[in-house]
């Protein structure tokens, strides 16, 4: 009778440690979602480097450093608008998107400044 109980608890044993295995198992065949933009990369606009559907709902408003553009894109990461600095200026610390669509954006004045150092400024 001990033998025919130490061979249950043995199984029972075993049995409890792969139901883990299993479920594990399954969670890796679950079918990833199609990407919400589903676009060819040689066809996504600027800003979209990675296309999921993780995305939040809304829009992006960025400006590159080396640039002089301020985008904004959508969720999908389609250009929505864009904004060229008067006088070339590339930007600092922020942008801002303000209620009646205009754009507010610190500039980078290191042209115009004496020294050999750059950094943000209003």
């Amino acid at each position: 009778m001990s033998s025919r109980l130490a061979l249950s608890i043995v199984l029972l044993l075993l049995l409890t440690a792969s139901i883990p295995v299993l479920a594990t198992e399954e969670a890796k065949f679950v079918e990833q979602e199609t990407p919400v933009c589903n676009a060819d990369r040689s066809n996504w606009t600027v800003g979209l480097l990675y296309c999921t559907g993780e995305a939040s709902q809304g829009y992006t408003l960025f400006s590159p450093i080396p640039s002089n553009t301020t985008y904004l894109i959508d969720e999908k990461g389609r250009l929505v608008h864009q904004w060229a600095s008067p006088g070339d200026h590339r930007p600092a610390l922020s942008a801002y998107l303000l209620s009646d669509g205009d754009l507010l954006r610190t500039a980078n004045n290191a042209n115009n400044l004496s020294g050999d150092f750059s950094g943000g400024g209003t």
